[in-house]
């Protein structure tokens, strides 16, 4: 994973071919959570901004921005313990 920081603050990173993600469902109190049972592998570079959510079993939120519209959900979740 490439990272670059921009003067706003927020962390983008490239996310590479290959790495396995989770999308995101709604939850408990409305809240996004990983689902685990809608898991997929990247077949494209992809441009990400760092979500400072709460961790969920190891798995970490990013908000997908570059290419827009590549996948059905704007967030997906990353197992950090991979």
């Amino acid at each position: 994973m490439e990272v670059c920081q921009e003067r706003n603050l927020k962390i983008k990173s490239n996310i590479l071919p290959g790495t396995k993600c989770c999308a995101s469902e709604r939850g408990h109190y409305n809240f996004y959570y990983p689902d685990t049972n809608r898991e997929f592998e990247l077949t494209m570079k992809l441009e990400v901004e760092k979500l400072t959510w709460v961790s969920f079993k190891d798995y970490e939120a990013y908000r997908v921005i570059s290419p827009e519209n590549y996948l059905p959900v704007n967030v997906i979740w990353i197992n950090s313990s991979e």
